[in-house]
């Protein structure tokens, strides 16, 4: 091992094989980023990653979903979105809530399943109506009373144009 790679491996634990390999290593400790995106500027200490992140530009999507043909700019997008058909076709629940026993193909959808539990236990109610002032802890709940409003303001509408149609009284005779 030269003293380019002793020094390196003594500074982050890891060794390097390869000149190459070390350069591009010793960038994450010095900070360097030679590789510069034309379009918007940002830089990179790899050129494999400004080719990655020029798609956001381009809008290439190379990888394709065999399930649906939803396409991907970048291949973890499609496995996270893979492993979902997956999940959809074999039934697979691998996430279940501590507090119900509730199970959950996806983690968001037992995150946002947990906060309802704790907003039970908490009272919390983020959720307020504009013309009432009713608090919520779900936003479905807001938004079915809200509804409610709305209907209000509908026949109200309603009948006043009906009453404007048909006036009674001596003027209309």
């Amino acid at each position: 091992m030269g003293l380019a790679n002793a020094q390196n491996f003594l500074e982050s634990g890891k060794e390097i094989s390869g000149r190459s390999a070390l350069q591009t290593h010793t960038r994450v400790h010095t900070g360097e980023k030679p590789y510069c995106c034309n379009e918007c500027g940002k830089q990179f200490s790899r050129m494999s990653s400004l080719k990655y992140h020029t798609r956001v530009h381009t809008g290439e999507k190379p990888y394709c979903c065999t399930e649906c043909g939803k396409q991907f700019s970048h291949i973890y997008s499609l496995k996270i979105h893979t492993s979902k058909h997956t999940r959809v076709h074999t039934g697979e629940k691998p996430y279940c809530c501590n507090e119900c026993g509730k199970q959950f193909s996806q983690m968001n959808h037992l995150q946002i399943h947990t906060r309802r539990h704790t907003r039970v236990h908490t009272g919390e109610k983020p959720y307020f109506c504009n013309e009432c002032g009713k608090q919520f802890s779900q936003i479905i709940s807001l938004q079915k009373h809200t509804r409610v409003h709305n209907r209000i303001k509908r026949v109200a509408v309603q009948k006043s144009v009906q009453k404007n149609k048909h006036p009674s009284g001596p003027e209309s005779e």
